[in-house]
């Protein structure tokens, strides 16, 4: 992977395959993949980039994160560096792979070999931040512009949260360029679409957006919380998300809400139905709330959306989604 005289203008790459613990669940179909239904693993899909460059790159360097466990007397990295090189061969059972491998002739398979018996692995790290700084520091010092990091599809959208976050702090270069890859693998038993993610809200027009704090803010203490304190907080969660709708017209506390702003008196278009302010759920004057009774989201003036002045638009009628 050294330079080639005359490629002097030639982009340096590199690869980062984020790390998974020995002790993960599937863990070989997950880093290898499925060949009999063409679904690319960590080390599948590091074969595809590799086998995909431009004719304008140079592979400078692959990495390896290293975690903190064990198998067979090899550390997480080793191991899995160890389980790339025995599976090499196997990597033609993908369909998807098969026709770049027989594209190359012996020498380029002796160089693709000789790419993948160079993978470095990180000094042990404890999470994947730790692991992003590691990986950075490598390609700093082999002078790599481009960087594509690898992973699975279950983590690849919290590598990119990780990965933005120590840029802005400065912990990693900006003047890379990183670029991530999702696997077709995600976690034993579950698929992408069970990633939640938890973005701040920020446009105008959502009502929710007033509220401090957002639950991006609030639920953010949750993993560094005792597994004990989880398990109630889920249990507490899931009753709430279970709850008849009807139950929602009353304060988490058990106390009623206050009256709309808009007064009684037929003052209110929200035609009796309950509706949500803060973390506090608000009934229009007179309410009767039943399961039956939607509840009516407040706008940021504290009224309900249906007696909002314009401009003001319900959470989900959104004619252009979510952005």
């Amino acid at each position: 992977m050294s330079s080639v005289p005359g490629r002097e203008n030639m982009t340096r790459l590199g690869i980062m395959v984020h790390c998974r613990n020995l002790a993960t669940e599937a863990w070989e179909e997950l880093v290898f993949g499925r060949p009999e239904h063409n679904q690319l693993g960590d080390h599948a899909t590091l074969a595809r980039v590799v086998l995909c460059l431009e004719s304008s790159e140079e592979l400078a360097c692959v990495v390896f994160g290293r975690g903190t466990s064990w198998r067979d007397g090899l550390n997480e990295g080793d191991y899995s560096k160890k389980f790339l090189l025995d599976n090499l061969d196997r990597l033609r059972e993908f369909p998807a792979l098969a026709p770049l491998l027989a594209r190359r002739d012996g020498g380029g398979l002796a160089a693709f070999r000789r790419s993948m018996e160079a993978v470095i692995v990180t000094a042990e790290v404890r999470n994947t931040v730790e692991e992003i700084e590691a990986a950075s520091a490598i390609f700093a010092r082999h002078g790599v512009e481009k960087v594509i990091q690898i992973a699975a599809a279950s983590h690849a959208a919290r590598c990119v949260k990780e990965l933005t976050a120590a840029r802005a702090r400065g912990r990693i270069g900006a003047d890379r360029l990183w670029f991530t890859v999702a696997t077709d693998m995600a976690y034993h038993g579950t698929g992408p679409e069970d990633v939640v993610v938890l973005e701040p809200l920020h446009r105008r027009d959502q009502p929710m957006t007033s509220v401090r704090p957002g639950l991006a803010e609030a639920i953010a203490p949750y993993f560094r919380l005792p597994d004990e304190d989880k398990k109630e907080f889920i249990a507490l969660v899931e009753e709430f998300m279970t709850r008849p709708a009807g139950r929602r017209d009353r304060d988490p506390l058990g106390v009623p809400g206050r009256p709309c702003p808009r007064g009684a008196g037929g003052a209110c278009a929200g035609g009796g139905h309950p509706f949500e302010r803060g973390s506090r759920a608000v009934e229009h004057a007179g309410s009767t709330a039943t399961s039956e009774t939607p509840a009516v989201p407040a706008s940021p003036q504290g009224e309900c959306v249906r007696c909002a002045p314009p401009g003001i638009t319900p959470p989900g009628d959104d004619p252009d989604g979510p952005g």
